[in-house]
């Protein structure tokens, strides 16, 4: 029997490493390489031509988060497999993440870390099929709706909030959005009204809170 190779992504060596000794005593996984970001992960992959079948990303990395790493994945490589773990507790960030194409969640904060189980049954199913997975509904079009904390955010308001909170003037956002400035202030004025806020501070706080930046 051929062995599932995995890939992992994780910036904490400690917790790259624990994960290693873990797969490295799975039979039926092999280890195909270890990077320590989102941006390493691609790069490793298109460099080398080395498509695991697995991979394995912490949510909060630097560069580019378990979010927007899932993304790129789903759009150059959908027939990887993607198995998320972080600290990451806010529910609808978590289901944003299955909204977006990942196969399976698990949580640092948990008593038990089952890797093995949690691949073994993504590979066999799909999914891992835990509490995390129990918990969305599949049938939500990922396209148009977007979950940030308990708030429905349309695709192009989630967009304007990693924008913005990564220090873009609103002219800047407006050009990488391909739309006028009035437009940003509209999609800003939604959003405001939407989570009950005032300025952008509480804006980069509720970003943190829900899983749309790192801290």
């Amino acid at each position: 029997m051929e062995k599932v190779s995995v890939a992992i992504a994780e910036d904490h060596p400690l917790m790259r490493n624990a994960i290693k000794d873990i797969i490295s005593q799975t039979s039926f996984l092999k280890i195909l390489f270890e990077v320590s970001n989102g941006v390493e992960l691609l790069n490793e992959i298109e460099k080398n031509k080395l498509q695991p079948d697995i991979v394995l990303i912490d949510y909060f990395m630097p560069l580019l988060n378990g979010l927007e790493t899932t993304k790129r994945l789903r759009k150059a490589y959908p027939m990887v497999k993607i198995l998320v773990f972080s600290n990451l507790d806010e529910k609808n960030a978590i289901k944003n993440l299955f909204y977006f194409g990942i196969n399976g969640f698990l949580s640092k904060k948990a008593r038990s870390f089952p890797i093995e189980k949690a691949i073994n049954e993504i590979i066999e199913a799909g999914f891992f099929l835990n509490e995390y997975y129990q918990k969305i509904d599949l049938k939500v079009n990922k396209q148009k709706i977007v979950f940030a904390g308990n708030i429905l955010l349309t695709e192009k308001e989630y967009e304007f909030i990693q924008l913005s909170v990564s220090g873009n003037k609103y002219k800047e956002i407006g050009n990488k959005m391909f739309v006028s400035i009035k437009t940003i202030e509209n999609y800003r004025d939604s959003i405001y009204e939407k989570l009950n806020i005032k300025s952008r501070e509480e804006l980069v706080k509720f970003a943190i809170k829900a899983g749309i930046v790192d801290i």
